[in-house]
């Protein structure tokens, strides 16, 4: 379960599959384009071969006294605290000047005030997984404080209706209950769990779908979810936004690779862009000259890193940044030996999630926490092996 190159290559052969199925009357899937995609997984698993089976053998005791273990209480809730009140202070901020996407009639298009502020609101990604590792791991002695930022944190990123910004979290929880199941002995247990948590999880992802498009469906389109996506009325709401989140990236990177053309390469600035960002813009209009196909009449408008990969390296951009990815994921394996090197980890392995549905590489708010966390676990391990030897 803890390897990253596994979990890519699985994640998104599923998606390719649930892709193919076709199951939108809206969808036009392309073998050409299926083979393509393919060969760049290929490519992945094939350079990340030698990792591939490679399960670094740890006790529980190890898992126990290093990687749940948060020797340096201090450094850990000063770094709570900060990352949620600058977070709090951000979100109170964007939320009294330009408004907040929750308490608007029409919840579709998604408020996000000011881009510079939201790295900053980001931050309560940030406080929502400590606060969650502080109360499970019995870091901090007053819970009840932990369990007010935690819900605090929860309810200021809801405002904004943004689901990617729990996904952060989610794999968090999945991977510190794994572990604590792992030193109790209780695995099996929590894999049961997990699916239960899987099932809330789809039911919370379509509530939050129905809410903010409700208005729109009934009033503007005068119709239902499922017809809207051309999908068959016996599919559940819950499951038609799973799918169509999952897939419609796909299909968008499809009719782009198919139909449309790079105007002006960017060699590398889209794959670099959270430390390119003001020498692009002033270089480039945007990321590229390509348009999502889905979005004029489904307003769904991502396509996967694809399209920026080609925008950067033409047809070889995807298996560039095939290489990127597999380097940030080997740094993020290699730190995975204290909590700190776990949430870099967590946060490649999310990153690498979503890189079927965007560019990841150009959403600074993961790139940030990546080296942020991995910042933290490589100044630990030295500590640690300064302390070790004396």
């Amino acid at each position: 379960m803890m390897n990253p190159y596994i979990q890519y290559c699985v994640f998104n052969i599923w998606i390719v599959v649930l892709y193919s199925l076709s199951l939108s009357d809206s969808y036009n899937v392309n073998g050409y384009f299926i083979s393509y995609v393919i060969t760049t997984i290929i490519f992945f698993l094939l350079i990340s071969i030698k990792y591939l089976f490679c399960h670094r053998r740890i006790t529980r005791q190890y898992v126990e006294k290093r990687i749940l273990c948060i020797d340096n209480k201090k450094l850990w809730n000063r770094l709570l605290f900060s990352t949620f009140i600058i977070g709090t202070i951000s979100q109170i901020y964007q939320v009294s000047t330009f408004g907040a996407t929750i308490f608007q009639e029409n919840m579709v298009n998604r408020i996000s005030g000011e881009h510079y502020v939201n790295y900053f609101v980001n931050l309560l990604q940030v406080s929502l997984m400590l606060s969650y590792i502080s109360i499970k791991l019995k870091v901090n002695s007053n819970i009840k404080l932990m369990k007010f930022i935690f819900l605090c944190s929860l309810v200021l990123l809801s405002l904004q209706m943004n689901r990617g910004a729990f996904t952060p979290f989610l794999f968090v929880y999945i991977y510190i209950n794994y572990l604590i199941s792992y030193v109790n002995n209780s695995v099996d247990k929590w894999m049961r769990k997990l699916l239960i948590v899987g099932i809330v999880f789809v039911l919370f992802f379509g509530f939050f779908g129905d809410l903010r498009v409700k208005y729109v469906m009934e009033e503007v389109y005068h119709t239902t979810v499922n017809q809207h996506y051309g999908m068959s009325d016996y599919w559940p709401t819950s499951f038609v936004w799973i799918y169509m989140y999952l897939t419609s990236p796909l299909e968008n990177a499809g009719r782009i690779f198919m139909e449309q053309e790079v105007w002006v390469y960017h060699y590398g600035f889209n794959m670099l862009y959270p430390f390119l960002a003001p020498l692009s813009k002033g270089l480039f209009v945007n990321h590229g000259n390509f348009y999502s196909p889905l979005e004029a009449d489904m307003g769904l408008n991502v396509y996967t890193f694809i399209p920026d990969a080609i925008t950067d390296f033409g047809i070889v951009g995807p298996y560039i940044y095939m290489i990127y990815l597999f380097v940030l994921y080997f740094i993020g394996f290699s730190l995975f030996k204290n909590i700190y090197g776990l949430l870099c980890y967590v946060n490649i392995v999310h990153l690498g999630a979503w890189m079927f549905f965007v560019n990841a590489f150009a959403i600074a708010v993961d790139l940030i926490m990546y080296i942020l966390f991995g910042v933290m676990a490589f100044i630990v391990l030295r500590k640690t092996n300064i302390s070790t030897k004396t």
